[in-house]
């Protein structure tokens, strides 16, 4: 048993990021439409690659049996073919290094308890701005659900604020469980 960071995205997430796959595709829209693909596929990181199957060339549409009670899930297995390998340099948005990125549509019984928007705004964009819209959009799109509005918020930022802790002018002793590797992709970023 091997653990995994396994995360959801949706169908133009590399292509938005400008990460190019080495091996296979990315995600096609019809993968990431509910209920979700029949056979459900994913991406995986180069290092997964690396480690995992030796840099096999032949590794596209072999297949991954995940636990996801790891990711919040309710302890169900699900088998992914893999359909690409992340470029070399992409490690994800996470704190920690992604190994697998699948559709969206596959989070169990659709229960998504958070969620992170990242997208690409105009160079002269105005974050405060963009939180506005995306806010009025979102509560508009839920109306008449309490709960949602209640709980939710959009809240703009740059991708370094996305990823993690904002570093500037804080010091590094001041981050508890944070990793060299951590702090050397956030000051990359």
């Amino acid at each position: 048993k091997q653990r995994v960071l396994l995360t959801y995205v949706s169908p133009g997430y590399f292509d938005m990021l400008g990460v190019r796959m080495q091996r296979g595709r990315g995600f096609a829209a019809e993968e990431s439409r509910l209920p979700g693909p029949p056979s459900p596929v994913a991406i995986i990181s180069s290092a997964m690659w690396r480690s995992r199957f030796a840099n096999d060339p032949s590794v596209i549409g072999k297949t991954l049996n995940i636990d996801e009670s790891q990711f919040g899930g309710s302890g169900r297995r699900t088998t992914y073919t893999i359909i690409g390998v992340a470029g070399p340099d992409f490690e994800g948005l996470e704190l920690e290094s992604v190994d697998m990125w699948v559709p969206l549509s596959n989070v169990a019984d659709g229960n998504i308890t958070s969620l992170r928007l990242v997208m690409r705004a105009n160079a002269n964009a105005e974050p405060r701005f963009v939180e506005k819209r995306l806010s009025a959009q979102y509560l508009e799109t839920h109306l008449g659900d309490r709960d949602i509005a209640d709980t939710s918020g959009i809240i703009a930022g740059p991708l370094l604020a996305a990823r993690g802790p904002v570093l500037s002018g804080v010091s590094v002793r001041l981050i508890p469980n944070m990793s060299d590797r951590s702090l050397s992709l956030l000051a990359r970023l």
